[in-house]
C-alpha cells in the first residue's frame, strides 16, 4: 500500500507505570509483539520514497497529514465522538480528536479512564488502524538437539530478514532454505503467507510457530500440522494473530557441503535477477497461480494484452505480467485500481478470476 499512510506510537511515550511493563515484556522477548510506537509529533517511516527505497523521518507535526480512514469511516468516527461528548465525556484537546479522525489512536491522554470505552468501540468497529513493526524481533537461535540427529531446529524472530536467515544457514551448513535466497521480507511474512519459491513452500520447513493472539491477549505455541497449510495459505491468516518467531527444521551437513550450499543460493538469486525481480520497487508477485487455469497468472495477463498497462505510476511490469512496479510515485490507490482492472479484464476475456496474493490494508 501507500507507505505515506503509516502511523505508530511515539518512542518517547513511556510514563513510569509503563516502563516496568516494557522491561518485563522485553525480558520475556514479548515487547515487539505488543508495544507499538505512536505518531505523536512524528513517527519513524511515515514517509517512504518507494522509488529510492529510503525512509525519511518527519519531525514537524503540522507537516504530517496521515489519513488512515476513508471519508465514510471519518463520518462514523465523528458520530461516535459526538455521542460521547453529548453524554458528558471529556475527550481532551482537539489534537486528540484529530488523531482519532485520522485513525491513529490518541497520545498519552488516551490512558485516561474516560477513553477506555471509546477506544474499545472504535477498535471493535475497525476504525483504529495500527501498523506494527517487527523489525526488533530479530534473532536466530540454534535449539538443542541430540548429537546423532541429522536435523537441526533453528528458532528465528519474525522480524528477521530472509537474507539473514539464509546467510546464517549457509555459514552453519544447514540445508533446506537455499531456494529462499533472494526473497525480500522477513521470516514472519514468509510464514504468514506460506511463501513459495522454486516449487518449495516455507511450510515444508516449519516445525513450530510462536504467536500472540490479540483476541485472547496471550502468547501461544503452534505445532506444525500439514492440514492447516495450503498453497499461499497458513493458519495465521485467520483471526488476530501476530507471529513472534518460527522454528524451522533443517538438515545438518558436514563441512564439505558449505560451498555447495553457497553456490545454490547464488544460483537462485541470479535466477530472480534474470526475471527482473529487482529492477523496480514492487510488492512481488501480485496474483496467485491457479492450476485449474493451466498456466501461470503472469502468462494469462500477458496474453490478454495487459503487460505494460499503467494506472498513475503503478504499472504491470513490461517484462513480467505478474509484477506491478512503482515507476516513481505510485500510491496504494493506483495499485489497487490496477489490480481491479486486471481482474476484471482477465475475467471478461478468459472467464478466469485471478486471486491477489498481496494484502491491501486500510483501503
Amino acid at each position: 500500500g501507500d507507505i505515506k499512510n503509516v502511523a505508530a506510537i511515539h518512542e518517547n511515550w513511556q510514563p513510569d507505570n509503563y516502563t516496568s511493563l516494557v522491561k518485563k515484556l522485553e525480558k520475556e522477548d514479548m515487547l515487539p509483539a505488543i508495544i507499538f510506537k505512536l505518531a505523536q509529533s512524528a513517527c519513524e517511516t511515515v514517509a517512504q520514497d518507494l522509488s529510492k527505497n529510503t525512509a525519511e523521518k518527519c519531525d514537524e507535526q503540522e507537516n504530517i497529514e496521515l489519513d488512515l480512514l476513508t471519508e465514510e469511516e471519518k463520518e462514523e468516527v465523528q458520530k461516535i465522538l459526538n455521542k460521547y461528548e453529548q453524554s458528558g465525556v471529556y475527550l481532551g484537546q482537539d489534537y486528540n480528536k484529530e488523531m482519532l479522525l485520522r485513525g491513529w489512536g490518541v497520545h498519552h491522554a488516551g490512558r485516561l479512564p474516560q477513553y477506555k470505552k471509546l477506544i474499545e468501540e472504535l477498535f471493535s468497529k475497525k476504525l483504529l488502524k495500527v501498523v506494527i513493526s517487527t523489525s526488533k524481533i530479530n534473532f536466530i537461535k540454534i535449539l538443542p538437539t541430540d548429537d546423532d540427529c541429522d536435523f537441526v531446529d533453528v528458532q528465528i524472530g519474525s522480524g528477521t530478514l530472509m537474507k539473514s536467515v539464509v546467510d546464517f544457514c549457509v555459514e552453519n551448513i544447514f540445508a533446506g532454505i537455499e531456494k529462499f535466497a533472494g526473497l525480500p521480507g522477513s521470516i514472519g511474512g514468509a510464514v504468514f503467507m506460506n511463501a513459495r519459491c522454486f516449487d518449495i513452500s516455507i511450510s515444508e520447513l516449519v516445525y513450530s510457530v510462536s504467536y500472540f493472539d490479540l483476541s485472547k491477549t496471550q502468547v501461544f505455541n503452534y505445532q506444525f500440522n500439514e492440514a492447516d497449510w495450503a498453497y499461499k495459505l497458513s493458519p495465521f491468516q485467520t483471526g488476530n494473530k501476530i507471529i513472534l518467531s518460527a522454528v524451522l527444521r533443517l538438515k545438518k551437513c558436514d563441512n564439505s557441503k558449505k560451498d555447495e550450499l553457497s553456490v545454490a543460493c547464488k544460483k537462485y538469486i541470479e535466477e530472480r535477477e534474470s526475471r527482473g525481480h529487482f529492477k523496480f520497487p514492487s510488492a512481488g508477485s501480485v496474483f496467485k497461480n491457479n492450476r485449474v487455469f493451466g498456466k501461470p497468472s503472469g502468462q494469462i495477463i500477458d496474453e490478454v494484452g495487459l503487460r505494460g498497462m499503467s494506472v498513475g505510476d503503478a504499472q504491470v511490469a513490461p517484462w513480467h505480467g505478474n509484477f506491478i512496479i512503482n515507476n516513481g510515485n505510485a500510491t496504494q490507490k493506483d495499485v489497487k485500481q490496477l489490480v481491479e482492472y486486471i481482474v476484471e479484464t482477465v475475467k471478461n476475456k478468459t472467464g478466469f478470476t485471478l486471486e491477489p496474493e498481496i494484502i491491501f490494508c486500510g483501503i
